[in-house]
């Protein structure tokens, strides 16, 4: 667990380096490290939409959002598992629901396929981007 958070750490010390041009008061590096690390997990897509995020966006935030996948306000954690960045306007549309709840099924299985890389695996652990 030691040299995972060590590894971890030095992981986030490099993205907030290739992204610290983005830092400000409004954007702090914790929240852009969260935003990439989960754009790299997400193979730089939108959870929900499954639309190409860009760079830029990731960087600012623009138009994005991270969402609780299983909302708080129903007994969701606020772990990097319960996390997903997608655009604002997909969750706004799923509110207060769980994304089975609120997607087609069609839509539901294509957000599967989209995770599916990440069956078995830690989602912290992320590679370079």
């Amino acid at each position: 667990q030691l040299s995972f958070n060590r590894k971890r750490e030095i992981d986030n010390k490099k993205i907030e380096k290739e992204f610290e041009k983005y830092i400000s008061v409004d954007n702090p590096a914790h929240r852009i490290v969260e935003r990439v690390r989960l754009w790299i997990e997400q193979k730089k897509k939108c959870a929900y939409s499954g639309k190409q995020i860009g760079i830029e966006k990731v960087g600012f935030g623009t138009d994005l959002e991270v969402d609780h996948i299983i909302p708080r306000s129903r007994g969701g954690h606020n772990g990097f598992s319960n996390k997903v960045l997608c655009y604002r306007d997909s969750n706004r549309n799923k509110g207060n629901r769980t994304p089975k709840e609120w997607m087609t099924e069609d839509d539901f299985e294509a957000l599967e396929q989209r995770f599916e890389h990440l069956a078995g695996k830690k989602r912290e652990k992320v590679g370079a981007y």
